[in-house]
């Protein structure tokens, strides 16, 4: 299966989002993300510059209500 999310980061573009009938863009995340995850500093810089791709000014990151460490900082 391929993520869109992972996809982008790994590949330093902006990912597509997905549209909904009456719904917000949604960018899905992947069961991978965890163990492929960024730095919060990388990961805030990508969510910037996508903003700005998208043309929006601000991104609503919804994520697993329990926070996991990145691989290295467990």
């Amino acid at each position: 299966m391929r993520s869109p999310l992972l996809d982008a980061l790994e590949h330093d573009r902006t990912p597509r989002l997905v549209h909904g009938n009456r719904k917000p863009d949604l960018l899905p995340c992947h069961p991978d993300f965890v163990d492929n995850q960024p730095t919060a500093d990388d990961l805030a810089s990508a969510l910037e510059k996508w903003a700005s791709d998208w043309g929006t000014g601000y991104v609503v990151v919804d994520t697993h209500p329990g926070e996991s460490p990145r691989p290295s900082e467990q």
